[in-house]
């Protein structure tokens, strides 16, 4: 979606995800605006947590998989694909563990349910803080 799209429904937009976190605040979830580096992210998963990230998926890279994700394999059902390259797709990976030696993440990428996948850090930090994510994480806390 273009800039003009958001910049047309941001006044509604803004609104709505306000009501959302004032709901999710009563609820006594924890919200922060903060700046999450990778050693923080690193640091969570270490613990046996994961985390849900916002990338662009045109950036990430798999390097288990011998093909990479298509890009309309995420356009909402019943929209046309012209499989043409954007330049941003907003994309929600499942962050479950990193091996620092190799300097790999991996995660649970939803458009395949059957596998783990593993990108390198700068690759996943590239997706991650890429523009249009506004760099969004939720650390998801499991019980030990």
């Amino acid at each position: 979606m273009s800039q003009s799209f958001y910049r047309k429904h941001f006044d509604t937009e803004e609104n709505r995800v306000n009501q959302l976190f004032a709901q999710a605040k009563a609820c006594k979830v924890l919200v922060e605006k903060c700046t999450v580096t990778v050693q923080d992210i690193q640091n969570h998963l270490s613990q046996g947590h994961v985390a849900i990230v916002l990338v662009n998926a045109v950036l990430l890279l798999c390097d288990l998989c011998s093909s990479p994700v298509k890009y309309c394999c995420f356009l909402p059902i019943g929209q046309k694909c012209f499989c043409r390259n954007p330049d941003y797709q907003g994309h929600f990976i499942v962050l479950c563990g990193y091996n620092k030696a190799s300097g790999s993440i991996y995660y649970n990428n939803p458009a395949y349910a059957d596998r783990t996948c593993c990108t390198s850090i700068s690759n996943f930090e590239e997706a991650r803080t890429s523009y249009g994510t506004d760099e969004d994480i939720l650390f998801i806390y499991t019980d030990s």
